[in-house]
C-alpha cells in the first residue's frame, strides 16, 4: 500500500458477483443502502472480496474512513463489523462499530484501527457529523487482518434508511520504532513530552515543591476518615453504618469514612511479543542498571513461569532515582500523592509492598480463585461450577490464606473476582457435557417441571429432540417461560457460588467486609444481584460513563438493600499518544471535568460508600499483559502526573465527605468529547 490512502476490499453482498471498490472520486455511488423499515440485525448483509476467502492485512494503518448518510425521516442505527474470519464472530475475531445517524443527516467516521489489536471491551469515540458517539465492542487479535465486513441497519422503524458511500484506509502508521525509550508514543508530539533524562529530574524537583505547597485535607485522621462529624462507635476495623439515611463506612477509630480510591498503584510491564517487539526503539538491558525493569505482567516481580516483559515505568524511575532507591522512593511518592490528592483508599490490584507499609487504607482482590482451575470444573468461562460436590470445601481451602489480613485495621475489605461474564452462563451450562454438575441440576429441574421435551419445547419455543440436546436460544429472544426457568436456575447457582465464597472468606477473616464481585456495568439478571446482596456486605459495580444512571442504580439498591461501591470508572483521551480510550473525552482538561462531574455526583448518592478511579498509571501504549491499552491514569509512563486531573482530584476529593453528608451540592459539568 503506497501513499496516504488506499482503497482496500471489494465490497459486494454475499452470494453476488465480486466488483471493485469505488475510488474516492466515485464516492457518490452508494456501496450499501438500506430501504426504510428493513431490520436486518439478526441476519446482516455480509460483504467480502469475492467468493474465495482472502485476508487483507490492515495492521499499519491508523484509520478506517466511513462516509454514510440517513435518507429517511427517523433515526437510523448503523453497525459495521470487521471480522478476521467470515465464519466466526467469536471474541478476538471481530469488532463492531455502531452509532445512531440523525434523520436527514450525513457523517464521516474516522475509526482508529491500531487499538483493535490491543484493547478489549466497549469503547466510545467522538464522531464527525450528525452522529451520536461511535460505540465499538470486541477485539481482533494481532496482527490486524480483515477477511470480511458485515453492515447492518439495526433497531429501525419504517421511516429510517441509510447509505454508505465510502470506506477507505487512511493514515499509515510506522510499524517499527514508534515507541520511544521512555515508553511514550514516538510518532506523536505534545506539550510536556519527556525527551531527556534531565527532563525527568526537573519534573521531579517541581513535583516535590508542589506536594509541599499543597498539604492533604485538614479534616482527615490517620485512616483518611472524616473528623468533621462526631465519631461513631469504634470497632477496631472498618464496618458499615447508616447515619441519617446515608450509608457510610466507619473507620476503626469510629470516624465516618468514604472510600475514594485509585486502582493499580503498581508498575506494570508492557507486553512484549512478536507483534509488539518491533514497535520499541529501545528496550532496557536485562543486566546492569535496568535489570529490575524486567519482570512478569505486573512489573518487576520475578516469576520464571511467566514471560518476562519490560516495565518502562521502572526504567524511568531508575533514570530518576537510580537502581538502589527507585522502589522505595516510588512507594513513598505514591503515598504522598494519594494522600495529598485527597484519596482515602489504595484501590484494587495495587503493589503488595505498598499495602504492607500499613500507612493508608486498602482493599484486596480477595481469594486466589485461580487455584481451583484444575480442581473444579467450569460451568461457563471463568465461572467455577457451584454444583460441583467439592466446590465449597475447595473454596474454603483457598480462602484460608486470607487469614493474613484478619488483624490489620488498615484493610477495608475484600473483593471477590472481577467482571465475571454472568450472561454467558445460560448458553454455557446447556452446552456442557452430560453429567456436568450444573447442567445435571438444570435438566433435573426442567424435567420435574415439564416432564416431556415436547412440553418444554412449546414453552421455550425450541425444537430439542431430548433434554440433553436442549440449547439456549441464540438467534432470537428467549420466551418468558425460558427466562423465568433460567432465572430460577441462575438464582440457585449464584446463591451457592456467592455463599460458598462468603463462608470461606468469613471463616478466614471475620473482621473485614466482603465488597462484592465488581459487576461489569449493568447486571442483566436480577437473580444474580439478589444472590450477591444476600451474601456480600457491599454490591460493587465497575461503571464507565459520564455519570451513574441514578434510576437504574436505585432499582439495584431496592433489590439488595446493600450499600454499593464503584470499583472502576475513568475518563481518557488520545491527545498524548495513547491508541485508544475507554470513556473518550477531548483532552486532559476534559478528563479533569469528567472526574469532577462523575466523582461528585456519585458521592451525593446516599447508598454509595465509595468510588475507585481506574487507574494510577497509564496503561502501556502497546498494551499490558492482555493487550488492553485504553486507559489513562493519573500518572504518565514517565511518572509525571497529569496536572489538570490532579487539580480536579484535590478539589473534588477535598470536599467529598461534605458532599456525601449532604452539606455541599455536587458540582462540575459533563465533559466534552
Amino acid at each position: 500500500m503506497i501513499g496516504r490512502r488506499s482503497s482496500f476490499l471489494v465490497l459486494v453482498a454475499a452470494g453476488l458477483a465480486a466488483g471493485f471498490f469505488a475510488a474516492p472520486a466515485d464516492a457518490a455511488k452508494n456501496l450499501v443502502s438500506f430501504s426504510g423499515g428493513r431490520d436486518i440485525s439478526s441476519s446482516p448483509i455480509m460483504l467480502s472480496g469475492g467468493k474465495d476467502y482472502t485476508t487483507t492485512v490492515w495492521f499499519g494503518w491508523q484509520t478506517l474512513v466511513v462516509e454514510l448518510a440517513n435518507r429517511g425521516h427517523e433515526p437510523a442505527q448503523v453497525a459495521v463489523q470487521l471480522l478476521r474470519n467470515p465464519s466466526s464472530a467469536e471474541w478476538g475475531n471481530s469488532v463492531a462499530f455502531t452509532s445512531t445517524l440523525a434523520p436527514g443527516g450525513s457523517a464521516r467516521w474516522r475509526i482508529p484501527l491500531l487499538y483493535l489489536t490491543y484493547s478489549k471491551g466497549a469503547r466510545r469515540w467522538p464522531s464527525q457529523g450528525a452522529l451520536t458517539n461511535i460505540m465499538s465492542r470486541g477485539r481482533i487479535r494481532p496482527p490486524l487482518e480483515v477477511g470480511s465486513i458485515a453492515v447492518a441497519l439495526t433497531g429501525t422503524v419504517a421511516g429510517a434508511g441509510a447509505v454508505i458511500s465510502r470506506m477507505e484506509l487512511a493514515d499509515p502508521h510506522p510499524l517499527k520504532g514508534w515507541v520511544d525509550r521512555f515508553g511514550q508514543n514516538g510518532a506523536v508530539d505534545w506539550r510536556g513530552k519527556v525527551k531527556s533524562d534531565g527532563a525527568l529530574a526537573e519534573a521531579d524537583k517541581l513535583e516535590v515543591k508542589e506536594l509541599a505547597a499543597s498539604p492533604p485535607p485538614a479534616d482527615r485522621d490517620r485512616y483518611q476518615a472524616w473528623t468533621g462529624k462526631p465519631a461513631r462507635n469504634a470497632s477496631g476495623f472498618f464496618r458499615l453504618e447508616k447515619v441519617d439515611g446515608v450509608w457510610w463506612l466507619v473507620a476503626p477509630d469510629g470516624n465516618l469514612f468514604y472510600s475514594q480510591g485509585l486502582d493499580c498503584v503498581w508498575t506494570g510491564g508492557a507486553r512484549l511479543d512478536s507483534v509488539t517487539r518491533p514497535a520499541f526503539s529501545w528496550l532496557p538491558p536485562d543486566k546492569g542498571k535496568f535489570a529490575a525493569a524486567w519482570g512478569d505482567a505486573h512489573g518487576a516481580v520475578k516469576n520464571e513461569t511467566e514471560p518476562r516483559w519490560p516495565s518502562f515505568q521502572i526504567s524511568n524511575l531508575i533514570r530518576k532515582w537510580g537502581p538502589e532507591k527507585y522502589d522505595v522512593n516510588y512507594r513513598e511518592r505514591a503515598l504522598a500523592r494519594l494522600i495529598g490528592w485527597g484519596f482515602t483508599t489504595i484501590g484494587n490490584w495495587s503493589d503488595p509492598n505498598l499495602v504492607a507499609m500499613r500507612r493508608m487504607p486498602y482493599v484486596t482482590t480477595g481469594p486466589e480463585t485461580w487455584k481451583l482451575w484444575d480442581k473444579v470444573t467450569y460451568a461457563a468461562p471463568n465461572i467455577l461450577d457451584a454444583f460441583h460436590p467439592k466446590f465449597e470445601s475447595f473454596a474454603r481451602d483457598v480462602c484460608a490464606e486470607m487469614v493474613r489480613f484478619k488483624d490489620d485495621p488498615m484493610c477495608v475489605g475484600h473483593f471477590l473476582e472481577n467482571e465475571i461474564y454472568w450472561d454467558a452462563l445460560p448458553e454455557a451450562v446447556l452446552g456442557l457435557e452430560e453429567g456436568a454438575p450444573a447442567k445435571a441440576r438444570l435438566i433435573k429441574e426442567l424435567k420435574r417441571k415439564y416432564v416431556t421435551i415436547k412440553a418444554l419445547n412449546v414453552a421455550w419455543g425450541t425444537t430439542a429432540t431430548g433434554f440433553g440436546e436442549l440449547r439456549w436460544p441464540e438467534d432470537r429472544e428467549p420466551t418468558k417461560a425460558a427466562l423465568k426457568d433460567m432465572g430460577k436456575f441462575m438464582g440457585e447457582f449464584t446463591d451457592r457460588w456467592y455463599g460458598a465464597w462468603a463462608r470461606g472468606m468469613r471463616e478466614a477473616d471475620p473482621h473485614h467486609l466482603l465488597l462484592g464481585d465488581r459487576f461489569a456495568m449493568e447486571p442483566d439478571w436480577e437473580e444474580i444481584l439478589v444472590s450477591c446482596g444476600k451474601h456480600m456486605d457491599v454490591v460493587s459495580i465497575n461503571y464507565y460513563a459520564h455519570e451513574l444512571p441514578r434510576e437504574t442504580f436505585d432499582k439495584y439498591y431496592a433489590k439488595t438493600g446493600k450499600p454499593m461501591l464503584i470499583g472502576e470508572y475513568g475518563f481518557d483521551s488520545v491527545d498524548e499518544g495513547l491508541l485508544t480510550a475507554a470513556v473518550t473525552v477531548a483532552n486532559q482538561e476534559e478528563r479533569a471535568e469528567g472526574y469532577r462531574y462523575y466523582t461528585e455526583r456519585t458521592a451525593a448518592i446516599p447508598y454509595i460508600i465509595g468510588a475507585h478511579y481506574f487507574q494510577y498509571w497509564d496503561e502501556p501504549v502497546t498494551g499490558r499483559f492482555d493487550r488492553e491499552t485504553g486507559f489513562n491514569g493519573f500518572v504518565r509512563v514517565t511518572d509525571n502526573p497529569y496536572a489538570p486531573l490532579v487539580k480536579a482530584a484535590r478539589e473534588s476529593n477535598g470536599k467529598i465527605y461534605r458532599i456525601h453528608a449532604g452539606e455541599v451540592a455536587p458540582g462540575g459539568r459533563e465533559p466534552r468529547i
